[in-house]
């Protein structure tokens, strides 16, 4: 009885700390987040993105969602007067919660609300939910990848995460929609990049032959 005493008593001198220091850092990224709320932080990706955001040229390494989604938050910005990245930062902050909470449950947390904050808060995590980049989306989006594939463990359907089957499949048909539309545009990139290879190599041809004529 003694032993169990003193194991009970250390777990919750444990549970205390650990509640204590999750605390804190909670409401450290809450003070850090209202802090930030007004700015963007410059990273040079952001303004690679800001700029095919307004062009629509795109590399080949960024994909057209996440452009798509600042030109919208930029339409907001003209409609209502609030900045851009506020649309961005409230969006991240929201698919986070809720890929975080669902993550939670399904891993059977008993205090899935306390746990999305905290995940939420994460120094470096939290930086990239507050910044014009598409890493914090990536994270929720893998999160709820995880929690609909422990959901398909455990059973399927009767111990799904709620309202996750319906974000599962918008999820999936955006995604296949989005996809269509790049290859279909980048299939007209490419030939149009083709074609104008094709007319500078003509026009150099053109133009040696005038200088052999000249000759």
């Amino acid at each position: 009885m003694g032993m169990q005493k003193i194991r009970h008593g250390v777990h919750k001198i444990i549970y205390g700390l650990l509640l204590l220091l999750t605390g804190g850092q909670i409401l450290l990224g809450l003070l850090w987040l209202c802090a930030n709320m007004g700015g963007v932080q410059q990273f040079g990706e952001t303004a690679e993105l800001l700029d095919i955001a307004a062009t629509w040229v795109l590399d080949e390494y960024t994909g057209i969602l996440y452009p798509l989604c600042i030109r919208v938050a930029q339409i907001a910005e003209v409609l209502t007067g609030i900045s851009y990245h506020v649309f961005l930062y409230g969006a991240q902050l929201a698919l986070a919660a809720c890929a975080g909470y669902g993550f939670l449950k399904q891993l059977g947390c008993r205090h899935p609300i306390y746990g999305t904050g905290y995940l939420m808060t994460v120094p470096m995590v939290l930086q990239c939910h507050m910044a014009v980049l598409p890493f914090s989306a990536l994270l929720s989006l893998l999160l709820l990848l995880l929690a609909k594939g422990l959901a398909m463990l455990r059973g399927g359907r009767e111990q799904s995460v709620d309202g996750l089957d319906v974000s599962w499949h918008v999820l999936a048909c955006g995604s296949a929609a989005f996809t269509c539309l790049y290859l279909v545009w980048r299939s007209r990139r490419v030939r149009r990049r083709a074609m104008d290879i094709a007319a500078l190599q003509e026009k150099g041809k053109a133009g040696e032959g005038k200088q052999e004529n000249t000759l």
